[in-house]
């Protein structure tokens, strides 16, 4: 008949083995989350996103004033840009362009990732008539970053 071993160390892992093993696991997970930080990472996606929308938007913007040979409202219930900072939408005390834009130079109104809507598409315009150019930005812009395009 054979004794049963009792060398407990040869069978098996103890407590503070897999409490050791949480803890290096637990400290390397956290690192990770730190380093990778995926809320910002996520932001800058956002901010990415908006920086193509202003630039298309501007794109289109730009476009009617060609065709209009430099103006921008001819036959735009809208009327001209805005001489101050003005968010672009339907809302009240908003500046609509869509009627202006769609569907001859965008097929969709560009709306912010975070919270545009089409009453407020998170994104704003102003003219400057002195020297002719137009300035589109995303004030939401997240990450501390200033967001704009100048044409």
């Amino acid at each position: 008949m054979m004794k049963p071993n009792k060398n407990l160390s040869e069978g098996g892992i103890t407590l503070i083995e897999l409490l050791l093993t949480v803890a290096i696991a637990a400290i390397l997970g956290a690192a990770i989350l730190y380093f990778l930080n995926p809320a910002s990472q996520y932001a800058a996606a956002r901010n990415n996103q908006r920086v193509t929308h202003i630039n298309t938007l501007a794109g289109a913007v730009r476009s009617r004033i060609t065709d209009n040979h430099g103006v921008f409202e001819t036959n735009c219930v809208s009327g001209p840009l805005p001489g101050t900072t003005t968010t672009l939408g339907s809302g009240p005390g908003n500046y609509n362009i869509e009627p202006c834009l769609i569907p001859t130079y965008l097929s969709v109104m560009p709306l912010d990732p975070s919270n545009g809507t089409s009453s407020s598409t998170g994104y704003s315009i102003v003219y400057t008539s002195t020297t002719r150019q137009f300035v589109v930005g995303a004030p939401n812009a997240e990450l501390g970053q200033t967001i704009s395009v100048t044409r």
